[in-house]
């Protein structure tokens, strides 16, 4: 992976802010495919983060369209803009092992 921009990502990643979280009562089918998983070099678990799906909600007169989303820390679901997920740079390290590996 490229060392520089996997760095920039959990930069990225450690200033996310979370969008809304998720009222209880709200009936979520919570189907986090998607995940990011770190672990320390001794295979210890240090942060995991899953979402998806995503779906639409206004917020502030404005509607956007979010991921339902949760961590390892917690069972509770909040809801990150799809914009700032996809925007974090986790790909563009990666594209680097995917261009490397023979064909």
């Amino acid at each position: 992976f490229d060392a520089v921009e996997f760095n920039r990502a959990l930069k990225k990643l450690h200033d996310i802010e979370i969008s809304e979280f998720i009222d209880k009562n709200t009936e979520v089918q919570f189907k986090g495919s998607d995940m990011l998983i770190l672990k320390a070099e001794t295979g210890n678990l240090v942060f995991q983060v899953n979402w998806g799906p995503e779906f639409k909600m206004k917020k502030n007169g404005v509607e956007k369209t979010y991921y339902f989303a949760r961590t390892h820390l917690s069972s509770t679901i909040f809801a990150l803009e799809k914009s700032v997920v996809d925007g974090l740079g986790f790909n563009k390290a990666l594209a680097k092992v995917t261009q490397d590996q023979p064909k």
